[in-house]
């Protein structure tokens, strides 16, 4: 159930019924909304429109990131849902004997087209699942994908399958015909429009590797919304990506200043406070983001790193074995492992626990 002190990432664009008023429900619910996936978010809610940002792979990283961290994934309709209280899904029914790609039903859970909870679907969504690996297998694009089976929801009931024409168009075939599902194409991104459209074309660009654009488009979302921090936080991110290092430290500073507990922002601008001198700053956005997120792994490698390098030798030690145990990086373990076996021969009096000094 939502409430406080419930995080909802809002992603792409919401049709059934405007932002603005899905973002009031929430705050009447006591949840909090933001534009994109942080890790503070407790649940991430696609809007129906959201086929623009699957192309530029903006969608597909957000999906990905939310089934990596068991995230639930909600497509517009069933938010709402849940939000009226109409939210009384049975899902018992495993994916595993279906052989889905994982990814795919991320996609499919974002526009609404399964239910699934804990990793479960219900009986009802089998078919659905089917058929887009199906679709998948025979090599047809995402967005024809969504569309196509959006359609075939919508179709009249009856004895069907999906098939495929010999020209790779998705069909619904009937006992006395076929009937071809032509897609509706994507709704046009005007820029300007709102802020909504400028941030998701600030995404498209991100993605795109239109870095100035994108650039352009989120300084454009944080002057015009003084209340948001994830777009001074994206802007960051591509100031970063550009090795801006002090542009990016304001846009940090801008997002932080909005949301005060916001442990990526504390990470990323401990990132540009090392970069550009400033190794104690850098340290005490580190540890905020750990009061923040204990389980930050990135943060406590990087601290650790800092505390060793600014002679501290004990405190590095005590991160980089707690880090141990949160890390899924073979990489950073191995440079963990290393660091603690390089501390514990080089520190007078240390030694390894369980042996004798």
């Amino acid at each position: 159930m939502l409430g406080a002190p419930k995080t909802v990432t809002l992603f792409g664009r919401f049709k059934l019924l405007p932002r603005a008023q899905v973002g009031q429900l929430l705050q009447a619910r006591g949840a909090r909304e933001v534009k994109d996936l942080t890790r503070t978010s407790d649940l991430l809610a696609v809007g129906s429109g959201a086929t623009n940002l699957i192309a530029s792979g903006a969608l597909g990283r957000r999906l990905s990131e939310a089934s990596s961290r068991q995230i639930p994934i909600y497509g517009e309709a069933r938010l709402l849902e849940m939000l009226e209280g109409r939210d009384e899904t049975d899902a018992t029914l495993d994916t595993a004997p279906l052989k889905a790609e994982p990814d795919l039903l991320g996609f499919l859970a974002a526009f609404d087209l399964i239910h699934m909870d804990g990793g479960k679907i219900r009986f009802s969504d089998a078919d659905m699942i089917r058929g887009a690996q199906q679709l998948r297998d025979s090599g047809t694009d995402l967005v024809t994908l969504i569309q196509a089976l959006q359609q075939r929801r919508q179709a009249p009931k009856g004895r069907h399958r999906l098939s495929l024409a010999a020209d790779g168009t998705p069909v619904l075939q009937w006992e006395d015909g076929v009937t071809t599902m032509t897609g509706q194409g994507l709704l046009p991104l005007t820029e300007g429009e709102d802020l909504d459209l400028a941030f998701e074309a600030a995404l498209e660009a991100e993605e795109s590797d239109d870095l100035r654009e994108a650039v352009r488009l989120y300084d454009l979302c944080t002057r015009h919304d003084r209340t948001d921090p994830i777009a001074p936080f994206n802007l960051g991110n591509v100031l970063m990506q550009m090795e801006d290092h002090a542009g990016a430290k304001l846009a940090f500073q801008r997002a932080l200043a909005r949301r005060p507990k916001f442990p990526e922002a504390h990470y990323n601008l401990a990132i540009c406070l090392e970069k550009t001198g400033d190794p104690p700053g850098a340290t005490d956005h580190l540890k905020q983001a750990l009061d923040q997120d204990p389980d930050y792994a990135e943060a406590m490698f990087n601290l650790a790193q800092l505390e060793l390098a600014q002679d501290r030798p004990e405190a590095a030690l005590s991160l980089f074995r707690r880090f141990l145990g949160h890390s899924s990086s073979d990489h950073l373990i191995h440079q963990a492992r290393k660091a603690i076996t390089l501390i514990e021969r080089t520190v007078p009096g240390r030694h390894r626990p369980g042996t004798k000094g």
